[in-house]
């Protein structure tokens, strides 16, 4: 609207996004909240020459994106304020309040709100798959041969599925705001 005490513009966003994986691919942590489940496989593969050896490889302990993060909502508000001065130039405030209702959700967002909302950041959610490799109650096991068993070849980590910092959840309600003079 314009009038002689200046121009004011609103503007409101709501955003919704699906919930994301935040797991690789199915597999887990090769220790706790670090990324891909491992196995020894030094047992089960014979070395073709190599000078070292590969002694751990990935494995997929269940299927690709079964674990992902809740649906993400929020609403943004904008404000524009111009006022024009004598001789062209014009005084301006813009005002921002993102995420304007406080609303959470575990979505592995990243550290910021200029992050936040654009996929996942699977580092801040703990997804961590315990084997024999990081647990010594764990046995190994074949993987060419034999099925894992959940509790006696691999387990999910206590904390799975859990934040790993505050960056795991959507960020909260945030002020931003400049001013100045347009010439």
């Amino acid at each position: 609207m314009k009038s002689t005490a200046g121009s004011l513009d609103l503007g409101f966003v709501f955003g919704t996004a699906s919930g994301t994986p935040y797991t690789f691919g199915g597999a887990a942590a090769t220790s706790p909240g670090t990324g891909i489940g491992q196995i020894n496989s030094i047992p089960y593969v014979v070395n073709p020459g190599y000078e070292t050896p590969v002694s751990r490889v990935e494995y997929y302990f269940f299927p690709r994106d079964q674990y992902r993060t809740e649906t993400q909502y929020r609403t943004d508000l904008a404000i524009n304020y111009d006022y024009k001065l004598r001789g062209g130039a014009s005084v301006f405030w813009h005002g921002e309040v993102v995420n304007l209702f406080n609303q959470f959700q575990l979505c592995g967002c990243g550290s910021t709100v200029f992050n936040n909302g654009g996929g996942s950041d699977i580092r801040t959610i703990n997804n961590g798959v315990l084997t024999s490799v990081n647990s010594a109650t764990l046995r190994p096991f074949n993987p060419f041969t034999e099925t894992p068993v959940q509790g006696v070849n691999w387990n999910l980590n206590p904390t799975f599925g859990t934040p790993a910092s505050r960056f795991a959840y959507t960020s909260p309600r945030t002020f931003r705001f400049n001013f100045g003079i347009k010439f």
